[in-house]
């Protein structure tokens, strides 16, 4: 799964492999390009996944199976384990 975040400078990727969800940078001029700005695991078998912008939450379906809550962390790139650390 890819989304975007709700002004368009970020994009966030789903690694089902290896269970990590990957926070890129989209940068538009004058070198349009993806950068890597963290990849965070711990969602083991996220495929699928959803972001709530207003509340700043990521939830994503696990081959548990199960719902991972995860924060998006606005000072940091990626996301956060809710309540915990970085997610890994």
């Amino acid at each position: 799964d890819i989304a975007l975040s709700p002004n368009g400078t970020k994009a966030y990727v789903s690694n089902g492999g290896d269970g990590t969800i990957s926070t890129l940078a989209i940068h538009r001029e004058p070198n349009p390009r993806l950068e890597v700005l963290a990849t965070s695991g711990d969602v083991k078998g996220c495929s699928t996944f959803a972001i709530d912008p207003e509340r700043d939450l990521v939830f994503a379906a696990t081959k548990d199976p199960s719902i991972a809550v995860l924060r998006l962390d606005r000072g940091t790139p990626g996301v956060r384990r809710r309540g915990g650390g970085r997610a890994r």
